[in-house]
């Protein structure tokens, strides 16, 4: 369990009695001695046996932010009306639109390029091209629905330069290929994966064939629109803008158009380029950056390891100098990258991370703003370890994150795992907003997440159990006398396609010993 430690207060020992003597004198009269003092009688706590953990509603508390539970939906394909449904069921707080092939997206023709993740393809086959529109819809739909739009700004050196079908390495130039995209085919031709069948990369002669230079120019003009469209962001407009996408990965995905190793000049030289003109376009908007993989963990720029660190020394030292917060958000990608569970990988990376943040330039907010934990779309393991990361992002105060992946919510058992937060009694009733401390106790195999709805008052307790065994313990709750039984929601192998509720629980003073299924989710609602 990664319960959070943060001020949480010793428990007396049960039964104990703390007794204070205070002597007072009036009129003459000398207090009583101890004897003549009478000695209440308090009936003792119950005697936790057994596996436990405690919940101290008091101690540890600190507001969760709403924008942790975004998740990326681009409402478009048979499953846009789920998504929508789906945004609407959870009051979505964050959409993320961003991945590989909004790097190269140019809003003048509407479209992008997909780079390696499908053979190369770009445009959007329109012969009418309106500027902007995709994204428009998206974030008209946003606003309706209350939620705030990231929007990706493209920063690399060359982004897409049509609306009509074309691919970077179509088969009449480069010969015969591995294989082809079996859809759309420009002109008759076939569009490759840029791999010759001997397994040789094909080298792009001239990104000028598919693509046009980026500008810092085209990126204002766009936000401009985006302003003249929508307001500005402190006007209920975009609120905030990315600075592009994994650049550290480029030479991977777009790998056509940027064949060479993205460089720490680059990155800076790019970020110092395009940052400030959105930030002038719209002074309200908040930015996120460097928005890099994982693997930046570890990489060095100017002696200092850890990109991301690096990145945050440049950003503070611009401000220093300039006047300007350029950077609002420090936001990386998949926390739970690396070997080993990738929770507690998480868990680490959080606390790395806040730990670069306070070191280089306090004030900038944490975001994961795409992620998920590696095991199959729609598994149970990936529900539970969701639930699990959504959990920990609260009670760690991370400010913002964005899951990737989940395609159709309406058939995808994830969705429940940000039900159990955000919705899990289908009448829009959420795990509490004001996070409150837990301590192992002696529950190992569960982790337990908890906080206070501001509401009502109630203590939500979010216990995950990702072992393959039922795990029996007793909820310690310190500092909440409950107002009625305890309300109780599980989302179980019993029932894989639905969050269901359970029997109430009457709590025996501050105990409630419960028994928590194997691979299950577990809310428990204290009035």
């Amino acid at each position: 369990m990664r319960g959070s430690r943060r001020g949480i207060v010793t428990l007396l020992g049960k039964g104990a009695i703390l007794v204070l003597l205070a002597a007072c004198s009036g009129g003459g009269s000398a207090a009583p001695g101890p004897s003549a003092l009478p000695v209440p009688t308090v009936a003792p706590s119950p005697v936790v046996s057994g596996p436990y953990f405690t919940v101290d509603a008091v101690a540890g508390r600190h507001a969760i932010s709403p924008d942790i539970y975004g998740i990326t939906f681009f409402y478009q394909g048979p499953s846009a009306a789920a998504e929508y449904a789906f945004a609407q069921a959870i009051r979505l707080p964050v959409n993320r639109l961003g991945g590989d092939a909004t790097t190269r997206y140019n809003w003048e023709y509407d479209s992008s390029n997909a780079g390696r993740d499908w053979y190369f393809m770009a445009g959007n086959g329109q012969s009418t091209v309106t500027p902007g529109a995709s994204i428009d819809a998206i974030v008209a739909k946003d606003i309706a629905l209350g939620t705030r739009t990231v929007v990706t700004i493209p920063m690399i050196e060359y982004i897409n330069n049509a609306a009509a079908w074309h691919c970077s390495f179509p088969e009449s130039v480069y010969g015969p290929q591995q294989s082809y995209d079996p859809y759309v085919h420009p002109k008759g031709d076939n569009c490759g994966n840029g791999v010759l069948q001997n397994g040789r990369l094909i080298p792009q002669e001239s990104p000028i064939l598919t693509d046009m230079p980026n500008d810092p120019e085209i990126q204002a003009a766009w936000v401009q629109h985006l302003v003249a469209r929508f307001g500005t962001a402190a006007g209920g407009g975009v609120p905030i803008y990315e600075m592009d996408n994994e650049p550290s990965g480029w030479q991977a995905i777009h790998r056509d158009v940027h064949p060479a190793v993205t460089s720490c000049q680059e990155i800076q030289t790019q970020t110092f380029a395009y940052a400030p003109v959105i930030k002038a376009a719209d002074p309200s908007a908040k930015i996120l950056g460097p928005d890099d993989i994982p693997a930046a963990d570890v990489l060095s720029c100017d002696g200092i390891t850890g990109r991301g660190l690096w990145y945050l020394h440049l950003m503070a030292a611009y401000q220093q100098q300039h006047g300007i917060r350029l950077l609002d958000y420090f936001g990386l990608h998949y926390p739970g990258w690396g070997s080993g569970d990738p929770i507690a990988n998480a868990a680490n990376r959080i606390r790395l991370h806040q730990g670069w943040i306070a070191r280089a330039y306090p004030g900038t907010k944490l975001a994961y703003d795409e992620y998920n934990w590696g095991a199959a779309e729609g598994s149970l393991s990936e529900t539970l370890m969701t639930a699990d990361g959504l959990g920990l992002f609260g009670q760690r105060d991370v400010d913002l994150a964005s899951y990737w992946g989940m395609n159709d919510p309406s058939n995808d058992p994830t969705a429940n795992a940000f039900l159990l937060f955000r919705n899990y009694d289908g009448r829009g009733s959420r795990f509490g907003d004001t996070s409150v401390a837990v301590s192992s106790g002696s529950a190992g195999g569960l982790e337990v997440y908890a906080a206070q709805r501001s509401a009502d008052g109630a203590v939500t307790i979010v216990v995950v159990n990702r072992q393959r065994t039922p795990i029996a313990a007793s909820l310690e709750l310190a500092h909440h006398a409950p107002q009625g039984p305890v309300r109780i929601y599980q989302y179980s192998p019993a029932n894989l396609s639905a969050i269901v509720p359970q029997p109430n629980q009457t709590m025996t003073g501050s105990l409630l010993p419960y028994t928590y299924p194997a691979q299950s989710l577990t809310l428990l609602v204290v009035p």
